[in-house]
C-alpha cells in the first residue's frame, strides 16, 4: 500500500512538469530546415514591417520622425516607454547583420520619410550570423547606409557597438571579441568626425572596470536589460537633439541659391555695383590699372619735329574696353530694375 502511494505521488509530479522540447534528432533537423527555408525565402525579412509601414502614414507637420534601425538590441527596446510623446519608430529585427539592414533600408527607413535615422548595428556581423564577415565588409555596409540616407536628405546618427561580457550563461566574447568591437567603434567614430555626423557613444557608458558589459545592465552579457536601456535612452536623445540643432544651424546659414551668378545685389544698391564688381575681381582691377598707366604714358610722350625741337602731345584719358562694358552692363540692369522693381532682388551675371 505504501509503494502504491509513492508511485501515485511521483506520477502526479511528472504530470505537472512543463512540456519538454522533442529530443528526436529527426524532429530537430526538420525544424532547422524549416527555419532555413523561411530565411531563404525572405532573407532580409522585408515582410516583418510591411504592414506596419503601410499603415504608418506620413509624419505630421513639424514632427521630426526618427527611425531606429538595428538588430535585437533595438528590436527589444520599447521606445514608447523610454521616449514618451516622441515620434520614434522602431525598425529593429533580432539577429540581423548590416547587409540585411542595407537591403531593407529603403522600405523600412526611407519610405517612412523620417528626419533622421539612428543606426545600431555590427555585433551580429562579428558573430557571423549570416556568414563570415570582415570588418571592412561591415564598414562598407555602414558607409552605404549613411550615403543612401544623406542622398535622400535623411540625417544619420551612427551608434557604437555595445560591449559584451562572459557573466551570463554563455561566453559572448568568443563570438564577439572585445578587440574587434573596439576596432569597429574606432572606425565609426572617425567616419562620423570626417563627415560631420553625430557619433552616439553607447560603448564607453556601458563598461565596467574589466572592460565588459556590467552584470547589472544585462542578463545574458549581450542584450541590455531595463537598467541598461535607461542608460542608453538619454544618450540617444542627446544625439538626436544635437543632430536637429545641426540641421537648424545649417538651414539658417544657407544663402539663397544664385546659380552661376558671382555678384548678388538688392535693387536699391545699384550705385555700389561698380565698386563691388571691382573688389570681386582684383586681378582685373590690376590689369585695368596697368593698361591705363601704359596708355597715359604713351599719350604724354614727346615726338621730334621736322626742323628740330620737340612737341608735347596732348594728354588724353583713355577709355578702356573693360570700363565701357561695365557702364553698358550697369545701364542695362538699371533698366531691368526700373521695369521689374516689384521683384525686389536681382542677380547679376558678369
Amino acid at each position: 500500500m505504501k509503494h502504491i502511494r509513492i508511485f501515485a505521488v511521483c506520477l502526479a509530479f511528472l504530470v505537472t512538469l512543463p512540456a519538454q522540447e522533442p529530443t528526436d534528432p529527426c524532429q530537430a533537423l526538420k525544424q532547422r530546415i524549416q527555419s532555413t527555408e523561411s530565411r531563404l525565402q525572405d532573407w532580409p525579412n522585408l515582410g516583418r514591417y510591411a504592414d506596419a509601414n503601410a499603415n504608418l502614414g506620413l509624419p505630421a507637420k513639424g514632427e521630426p520622425r526618427v527611425v531606429f534601425l538595428g538588430d535585437s538590441i533595438t528590436d527589444q527596446w520599447k521606445l514608447a516607454e523610454y521616449f514618451p510623446g516622441k515620434a520614434y519608430v522602431n525598425r529593429g529585427i533580432s539577429g540581423q547583420t548590416t547587409p540585411q539592414m542595407l537591403v531593407r533600408f529603403r522600405p523600412d527607413v526611407l519610405e517612412l520619410h523620417p528626419k533622421m535615422v539612428v543606426v545600431l548595428a555590427g555585433t551580429n556581423d562579428l558573430a557571423g550570423n549570416t556568414g563570415p564577415m570582415t570588418l571592412q565588409m561591415t564598414e562598407n555596409n555602414l558607409l552605404s547606409i549613411a550615403e543612401l540616407a544623406q542622398a535622400n536628405s535623411v540625417q544619420v546618427v551612427l551608434a557604437s557597438v555595445l560591449p559584451v561580457s562572459d557573466y551570463g550563461p554563455r561566453k559572448q566574447t568568443e563570438r564577439r571579441p572585445p578587440a574587434k568591437i573596439r576596432e569597429l567603434n574606432s572606425w565609426i567614430k572617425q567616419y562620423c568626425k570626417e563627415h560631420n555626423l553625430v557619433y552616439l557613444d553607447y560603448y564607453s557608458h556601458l563598461l565596467d572596470d574589466k572592460g565588459m558589459l556590467p552584470s547589472n545592465l544585462s542578463e545574458d552579457g549581450l542584450h541590455p536589460n531595463a537598467a541598461g536601456y535607461k542608460v542608453m535612452a538619454p544618450l540617444a536623445e542627446e544625439a538626436i537633439q544635437q543632430t536637429l540643432k545641426n540641421i537648424d544651424r545649417t538651414t539658417a546659414t544657407t544663402k539663397p541659391y544664385r546659380g552661376p551668378a558671382r555678384i548678388y545685389a538688392d535693387s536699391h544698391d545699384l550705385q555700389n555695383f561698380e565698386s563691388r564688381k571691382a573688389k570681386s575681381r582684383p586681378h582685373r582691377r590690376g590689369r585695368k590699372r596697368r593698361a591705363e598707366n601704359a596708355a597715359r604714358q604713351a599719350a604724354t610722350q614727346t615726338k621730334p619735329l621736322k626742323h628740330g625741337g620737340t612737341e608735347e602731345a596732348e594728354e588724353t584719358k583713355p577709355i578702356t574696353t573693360h570700363s565701357l562694358r561695365s557702364r553698358m552692363t550697369l545701364s542695362f540692369f538699371a533698366h531691368v530694375v526700373s521695369s521689374h522693381h516689384s521683384r525686389g532682388r536681382l542677380y547679376y551675371y558678369p
